[in-house]
């Protein structure tokens, strides 16, 4: 299959030069154009050629193999992050090391040469000094530009990282989910898988921005503080401690926490969505039953733990996110108050430093490693849920070879390789099952089948009934190789098989796309199939005939016309075998009639194949006809032979019973298209399938203009209240009013330098080089510490009220979003039974 939307604009970073790819000018244009028109997907350009899903997901699929071998060697589970680690280790590990140089070199020099530049004003000034000033200032702003770039670079560079990881886990799933057997299903769930595409592998591109912290910081720490005690000695301890006491007991705790509560809410996304996808399946007949209070109370339920563990991991995400504006000025309060106490002398180059200093080291240990830790924790989780999904059952060649007789590589039929020019003699198309038992799990107490033996000539067409649980479908999945012999022989001969589920499956493409399946179209036999499976006369009442967009962002179809598709999928696919499980259920008589009469004996019958069906009148033309009972082949032979025993006279009288029970509830199914023939035929309709289809998809996934006030201010209200709102107007209005009356931040900036010796202030400020030493008394230093106090609790008051301001607007963007599902649910069973028909799950 291919994509819809081709994207056909090269990507200009391929060819940009070194000043484009370092200042980002090469992505100018795409912006200029959105701004101008707005975006459109075709206006996207190619990934690059390192970014491509088909790479991305070869390298670490054989990595993981790589590690599934060893594990198995050394008898111990394998390890989907030591996979992920051997893949990506080394252009991360790059990234890495420049980071390390940025935080541990170039960082650091900025407060170094800043303090060095603050002190040519308080020195004499001499030409040599002058001279050096100009240098100093010259590197700090040549440093302060490389770090902006650098910083900037490395986090795009991991960003790309995290992207290329997210990417290559999805190809991986996407792989998987091909190749599960049955026991690998049952033990998935479709919630599961969406919970892990949509939540889990998005933890990727956030860990990969700060995971390297976890080795700087350790690195970066000795050095700010050695560079710290150049300026303020011992009193560097004291600011130590506080970063020490915050970082190692407080963030790695909350780091510790919230990676279990993300285990604990991933448990239940997964159940929710379950539940709402059966639910959205099933809605007509909820309402139908007038079950809708029942399963409102159940996803109230559900959605209410869900949102629980999310609002304590938001109050947890908050909590840190106020630490951390906190700790920035409390560091430096620390180290001031302490260097003043023990008698130093404050300078104009002390004080400007210990601020870049002591920003880099809070904005290191208290706000990127603690990020770090607690990414990596959900990371760890999400993981570990990725590597259980990887281990689950699955097909294996190897098991096939063993125990079946057929090639692998042609057992489903790809339609676009060229027959080979074999002589008919030596070509093996018949179906040979000798003697076979099999089971879908290991230490099942009774063997699903057992002792079955069946044998189909080429163009033989082989009929097969039995009671509910007899194995009828295991028999078929056993022959595309998902159920696996425990003894016995399955001998395609190296035929091609097609087959048509017993529940019949829809994506999101026209009705021709349907059918095709990623063949090529041959329009001759394209109207063959349609017209054996009678879709003729639904094409002429579909609104655009064939292609008509249908699944979950296209009309609703009835389940005869869904049946119906399915079975011209497999039927326009060239095979030598055909399994047909079961697409008789869902028509009517006489549809089932045309079906078996054109389909079956007309356009398959040079083809072998083997038809499940409950309804034993489709089966007089058999050549061949097998009953099955309890997992084994009861009667086997003609039509004639069978009909005259026993257990076919209880069969057929079971299906009177169940069309006799049908006759009497049996409701006139309506067409869930508009009744009126389309002006366009389906000759026609093909013609403008395309431009057809892709409107109605855009037109349903993305939407132009601005968004109204009114939708912001509803947003809020039914997230917050009013009572929230007006609190966090005040509290903005209070952080604004510390900061327009700091005074005592104001009196501190116009307290001249000085250095205290012999309880004596000695002025170091030029424009106090005569005045008078002045005894100082303990209350004199008392204050002034009192008022340094003052002025950064001020500080921390005003950026602590902000950070609950912040948690209190993630608090409403988590409660708003529940409230409004609460009402879409609510909306959901509210609405009449005819728009749940016309309405699709998607």
């Amino acid at each position: 299959m291919e994509s819809k939307v081709v994207l056909t604009e090269k990507n200009p970073h391929e060819k940009a030069n070194v000043i484009s790819k370092l200042f980002l000018t090469w992505s100018f244009s795409l912006f200029k154009k959105g701004y101008k028109q707005g975006l459109s997907i075709s206006d996207l350009w190619q990934a690059r050629s390192g970014d491509a899903s088909g790479r991305l997901g070869d390298r670490l699929e054989e990595a993981w193999k790589i590690e599934q071998e060893e594990a198995k060697k050394k008898g111990a589970k394998p390890s989907f992050s030591k996979a992920i680690v051997r893949t990506f280790w080394f252009e991360y590990m790059m990234i890495g090391l420049v980071v390390g140089v940025l935080f541990m070199v170039v960082w650091p020099l900025i407060p170094f040469t800043l303090a060095l530049f603050i002190e040519y004003f308080s020195k004499e000034k001499t030409p040599e000094s002058y001279r050096q000033a100009h240098i100093y200032n010259f590197l700090m702003n040549l440093f302060s530009t490389l770090s902006a770039l650098m910083l900037n670079h490395t986090n795009l560079a991991q960003g790309r990282i995290g992207m290329r990881i997210r990417i290559a886990c999805c190809s991986l799933i996407y792989r998987k989910i091909l190749k599960l057997n049955r026991a690998g299903l049952n033990n998935t769930e479709a919630g599961q898988v969406i919970n892990l595409m949509s939540n889990d592998v998005n933890r990727f591109d956030l860990v990969t921005l700060f995971l390297n912290f976890i080795w700087i910081t350790p690195i970066v720490v000795p050095v700010v503080c050695y560079l710290v005690w150049q300026h303020v000695g011992i009193a560097t301890l004291a600011a130590l401690a506080v970063v020490g006491v915050q970082t190692v007991l407080v963030q790695v705790y909350l780091s510790h926490l919230q990676g279990k509560l993300r285990g604990k809410i991933a448990k239940r996304t997964d159940q929710r969505v379950k539940v709402m996808s059966e639910l959205v399946d099933g809605v007509q007949v909820i309402k139908m039953y007038a079950w809708e209070e029942p399963f409102e109370k159940l996803v109230h339920k559900l959605r209410k733990m869900e949102v629980g563990y999310v609002l304590r991991t938001s109050f947890v995400k908050g909590f840190t996110t106020a630490l951390a504006v906190f700790t920035e000025r409390f560091i430096l309060f620390s180290a001031v108050a302490t260097f003043v106490l023990i008698g130093g002398n404050i300078r104009a180059q002390i004080t400007f430093s210990l601020v870049q200093y002591f920003n880099l080291m809070q904005m290191i240990c208290n706000i990127f490693l603690p990020m770090g830790l607690a990414y990596l924790a959900e990371t760890k989780v999400s993981i570990k849920r990725l590597e259980e999904f990887l281990l689950l059952e699955e097909n294996e060649p190897e098991k096939i070879t063993a125990n079946m007789v057929l090639d692998s590589k042609s057992l489903i039929a790809d339609g676009t390789e060229k027959e080979k020019k074999v002589q008919e003699k030596q070509r093996v198309t018949g179906l040979t099952i000798s003697n076979v038992t099999a089971s879908w799990t290991n230490d099942s107490v009774v063997d699903t089948l057992r002792n079955i033996t069946i044998n189909a000539a080429p163009g033989e067409f082989v009929g097969v009934a039995g009671g509910v649980g007899s194995g009828k479908s295991s028999l078929l999945q056993l022959i595309l190789g998902e159920l696996m012999p425990k003894s016995g022989t399955v001998n395609l001969g190296g035929a091609k098989v097609s087959y048509a589920s017993q529940e019949p499956w829809l994506f999101v493409a026209t009705v021709r796309e349907n059918i095709l399946f990623g063949l090529p179209y041959d329009r001759i036999r394209y109207k063959k199939v349609v017209r054996a499976c009678a879709l003729l006369r639904d094409f002429e009442l579909l609104p655009h005939g064939d292609s008509t967009l249908v699944g979950e962002r296209g009309i609703s179809l009835s389940g005869g016309q869904r049946a119906r598709i399915g079975l011209a999928r497999a039927c326009y696919r060239k095979a030598d075998i055909y399994l047909l499980d079961d697409p008789l259920s869902a028509v009517d008589t006489h549809v089932g009639k045309h079906m078996v009469t054109e389909c079956v004996m007309g356009l398959l019958e040079k083809s072998t194949r083997i038809l499940v069906t409950h309804q034993l009148h489709h089966l007089k033309g058999a050549d061949k006809v097998v009953i099955l009972r309890h997992g084994e082949v009861e009667i086997q032979g003609s039509f004639d032979e069978v009909s005259r025993t026993p257990l076919f006279a209880e069969l057929l009288q079971d299906e009177e019973e169940e069309e006799a029970a049908g006759e009497h509830v049996k409701m006139q199914r309506s067409i869930s298209v508009r009744s009126q023939a389309s002006s366009i035929s389906p000759a026609e309709g093909i013609i403008g399938e395309d431009l057809i289809e892709q409107q109605v998809e855009i037109e349903e996934i993305t939407g132009t203009g601005r968004v109204p006030g009114k939708v912001y201010s509803k947003y809020f209200s039914i997230g917050a209240g009013c009572c929230l709102l007006s609190s966090t107007v005040i509290a903005i209005l209070f952080a604004q009013v510390i900061t327009m009356n700091n005074v005592e931040a104001q009196y501190v900036a116009n307290v001249p330098l000085f250095r205290v010796a012999n309880d004596t202030i000695i002025p170091l400020n030029d424009t106090l080089v005569n005045a008078t030493e002045s005894a100082v008394t303990e209350g004199a230093i008392t204050s002034t510490i009192g008022a340094i106090t003052t002025a950064f609790l001020s500080n921390d008051t005003m950026e602590t009220t902000e950070a609950i301001l912040n948690a209190t607007v993630f608090d409403t963007t988590i409660v708003a979003p529940a409230k409004i599902n609460d009402r879409y649910y609510i909306y959901i069973w509210a609405a009449a039974i005819v728009g749940c028909i016309i309405a699709t799950s998607g």
